[in-house]
């Protein structure tokens, strides 16, 4: 009787994890850039079923911003410029899109599609690419990207929702914070004894920085 019931349970848990994961799942990473540079970032899809199309808006802090990508297209002749580009998931119609810019609040929304409604390959993996640039006087520290807005297109037209969720950015070698900033102020201080002889390397007792005493 308690083996069967423990079975049972087992299986009712099974099928409650299951119901809460979507059939695709977008996924992202953490990431670093340093002030100035342009990186590339990579959202994932692991899905069950098949898919042909989907869109979500990624949500940037202020002290980044989209960069365009730029290649040069063999049939028209001309340089074509997108935020986005799909990865070799994609088949040879599939197409992403994206407004000219960015919204008010550094917001972008990217739609995939296939004119033909094919759909993409593998389950798992890099779908989608865009590049961010930090801002040379950034401050650094660790900021929030956001994905929202998504939904999948199954091959049936059937939408997978996805929750709202965010990965963390370090921005490095940008303007200190306070506290780095007042701590750098603080150790370049000249620092004297209690004779008021300017002393470089002070062992353990009292010493005068800033007007203050001190002990180290």
């Amino acid at each position: 009787m308690k083996k069967n019931l423990f079975t049972l349970l087992t299986l009712l848990f099974a099928m409650m994890l299951h119901a809460q994961t979507p059939e695709a799942q977008f996924t992202a990473e953490n990431f670093t850039v340093e002030a100035g540079e342009t990186i590339e970032v990579e959202i994932g899809l692991d899905n069950t079923v098949t898919f042909k199309g989907f869109q979500l808006s990624v949500t940037l802090p202020s002290c980044l911003s989209f960069v365009k990508y730029r290649e040069w297209n063999d049939d028209d002749e001309e340089w074509v410029e997108s935020y986005g580009k799909l990865t070799t998931r994609a088949k040879s119609d599939h197409v992403v899109t994206s407004a000219d810019a960015p919204l008010e609040g550094n917001k972008l929304t990217f739609a995939a599609y296939s004119p033909t409604n094919k759909t993409f390959k593998n389950t798992t993996g890099a779908i989608l690419t865009f590049q961010v640039m930090a801002a040379e006087n950034a401050t650094s520290s660790d900021y929030l990207v956001t994905l929202n807005n998504m939904v999948i297109s199954d091959s049936d037209d059937n939408p997978i929702y996805n929750d709202e969720f965010s990965v963390t950015v370090t921005l490095t070698g940008g303007v200190p914070t306070a506290v780095e900033d007042v701590k750098a102020s603080a150790d370049s201080t000249p620092v004297y004894d209690v004779l008021g002889r300017k002393v470089k390397h002070s062992t353990k007792g009292l010493y005068i920085q800033n007007g203050k005493v001190i002990y180290k």
